[in-house]
């Protein structure tokens, strides 16, 4: 297979690539060509690698999704490597090239019948034959099952209510959920697979709700659907008025600023509408709002009243009108107050003191006089017609 012919060198240097029995023939000669005969060497056998085991880390029936470890047993000459094909149901379908590791890791993603066929070789490149392992069968994961579907609600409930869904189940693996919300059999509303196991909703319209919940596996194996009870839901019972008062009583005057405050119980929180009546007509309204009073300058004298209203939101649940007592409004009489530094006596005495005194009672028996400048801007002549009348002109 190899011939290296005359040189100094004493020796010989082969790499044995190939199995087998191998021995040297070596022959002398002098300078002047003078040879020996041959005469051969020992034999020598190169055999290939030997693949003592294939071994895996899983036994019996697996579910897709398994990762699985194969591990090679092998005797040869030095450091060897491996190189592995995966076969799933007789198909070649991986290949791992020869590397130094022993072993190797798959994931078995697909159901089927599923074996290795591993190869070592020496750093000389001299390769053993295929050895197979034995054959692992991997069938889809069993769908989880779906135990129970419970609200944390029961009997009849409000509208507006929120109402939690609670979803036990048993799996291979962490688990996913899945929800339809169905009112009067129509579905309303889907949550997607998600890891909680729990759905939140408020019911908002009146009808009979239930859902259906679904679980599933990381490799996407899904239960059946599995139906909760139903729950009835009805609009909440209009809200009562229990009171309607005034910070005001009896009469007031013309002006004043009233407020009134309503008293209602119902379910959830209240909104409030007022309508304000004088003498028997309404003059205002005030629409629904969160607070329960109401405020309002009474500035036109009458008989005024409210009549208040409640509902609960959301919903728009209303309650009847509840009336207050009336309350009678007054015009106001004006009185004007001036402050002086004199007395009665003191004021009457400068009165009486003027060149032209006033006219006041000290005068009721004495004759009547008309300036004549009162009269100049009435007409410039005219004839009085009554008897007694004096016209002064200064």
């Amino acid at each position: 297979v190899h011939v290296q012919w005359y040189r100094s060198q004493e020796y010989l240097e082969y790499r044995l690539d190939q199995p087998g029995t191998y021995h040297v023939k070596v022959f002398a000669r002098t300078l002047e060509d003078i040879r020996s005969g041959g005469t051969d060497s020992a034999s020598l056998l190169v055999e290939p690698p030997k693949i003592l085991s294939v071994q895996v880390d899983q036994s019996g029936s697996l579910y897709t999704g398994t990762t699985v470890r194969w591990t090679c047993q092998a005797e040869g000459s030095g450091p060897l490597e491996y190189a592995w094909y995966v076969y799933r149901d007789g198909e070649r379908v991986h290949v791992q090239w020869y590397r130094s590791q022993e072993y190797l890791e798959y994931r078995l993603d697909q159901p089927g019948t599923y074996h290795v066929k591993v190869f070592a070789r020496t750093l000389e490149d001299i390769r053993s034959g295929g050895k197979n392992s034995a054959s692992l069968l991997v069938e889809p994961p069993s769908p989880p099952q779906v135990i129970s579907v419970e609200a944390d609600q029961g009997g009849p409930v409000c509208t507006g209510t929120t109402v939690r869904w609670t979803c036990t189940a048993e799996g291979s693996g962490p688990l996913e959920y899945a929800w339809y919300l169905y009112r009067d059999g129509v579905r309303v509303d889907t949550a997607w697979y998600r890891s909680g196991n729990t759905f939140s909703y408020t019911l908002s319209e009146p009808g009979s709700y239930h859902v259906r919940a679904f679980a599933r596996t990381p490799a996407d194996i899904r239960s059946v659907g599995t139906d909760s009870a139903s729950l009835l839901v009805e609009p909440p019972p209009p809200p009562q008025v229990i009171s309607v008062e005034a910070d005001r009583s009896g009469t007031v005057l013309a002006g004043t600023t009233v407020r009134w405050t309503c008293q209602a119980e119902g379910s959830g929180p209240l909104e409030y509408a007022w309508y304000l009546y004088r003498d028997g007509e309404r003059v205002h309204v005030q629409w629904y709002r969160s607070g329960n009073t109401f405020s309002y300058k009474l500035s036109e004298p009458g008989s005024y009243h409210v009549l208040a209203f409640a509902r609960i939101m959301p919903g728009d649940i209303r309650s009847g009108g509840e009336n207050s007592v009336s309350l009678v409004v007054e015009g106001n009489e004006l009185i004007k107050y001036t402050q002086y530094n004199l007395t009665l006596d003191q004021a009457l005495a400068r009165q009486m003191s003027l060149s032209t005194p006033p006219q006041t009672d000290k005068y009721r028996n004495q004759p009547a006089y008309v300036h004549s400048q009162v009269l100049s801007g009435v007409a410039r002549q005219g004839t009085v017609a009554y008897d007694g009348v004096r016209i002064r002109t200064s």
